[in-house]
């Protein structure tokens, strides 16, 4: 009896295991991990089990927390990875962040404000339309903007207010009146003293 109670004990006391990551395969399709359990004992091979539309790479020596089934050091999966090294640590409660090593994050803040930063290139690959709906104002805060349209490009609203200069290569061409220095391009008029001799500037 008390034998069986030892085994029993040793059985649950394996069911729960805390390690750290040596070794991650990535190429099959449940990723695998080697890791180092306690007393130095390495297991390999342990599938480690993610949520849906999530996944990571981790980094060595990351934490580990595996389950043994039954308490078999052979029939194990790791249910959760942590890196402490790059946790972020000015969260409070209930914001949540994605982030990884280098810094980059989005920050879903308690304000309801969704924050992205990154170090480095934000890159967007769109495959069919991108369409984005904005109920009060965008601002865009850049040195240089460039757009890069391969038919054309369209800007629908009532006014269009240009703050600087305009540099245009290519024809203007425009269906209704242009007016520069308040003279209308349709609407202006020309005098001249008397017939034959050059005219004004346009009135």
């Amino acid at each position: 009896m008390i034998e069986l109670l030892r085994r029993m004990q040793s059985k649950i006391q394996n069911i729960l295991c805390r390690g750290l990551v040596l070794l991650v395969s990535n190429e099959k399709p449940h990723q695998e991990l080697q890791t180092s359990l306690l007393a130095g004992e390495v297991r390999s091979g342990i599938e480690r089990l993610e949520e849906y539309g999530f996944t990571s790479y981790p980094f060595q020596d990351a934490e580990s927390f595996a389950v043994f089934l039954g308490g078999n050091r052979d029939n194990g999966v790791i249910i959760n990875v942590a890196d402490v090294r790059y946790r972020p640590r000015d969260l409070k409660a209930g914001e949540i962040k994605f982030y990884n090593f280098k810094g980059t994050y989005i920050h879903f803040d308690e304000s309801g404000s969704i924050n992205v930063f990154s170090p480095k290139d934000i890159n967007l690959n769109i495959q069919n339309e991108m369409n984005i709906e904005v109920k009060n104002k965008t601002n865009f805060d850049s040195p240089k903007i460039t757009i890069n349209a391969t038919s054309e490009v369209s800007l629908n609203s009532p006014n269009i207010n240009i703050t600087g200069n305009i540099n245009l290569k290519g024809k203007l061409t425009a269906t209704g009146d242009v007016v520069a220095g308040g003279i209308s391009l349709i609407n202006h008029t020309h005098t001249s003293s008397k017939e034959g001799t050059p005219t004004t500037p346009p009135l």
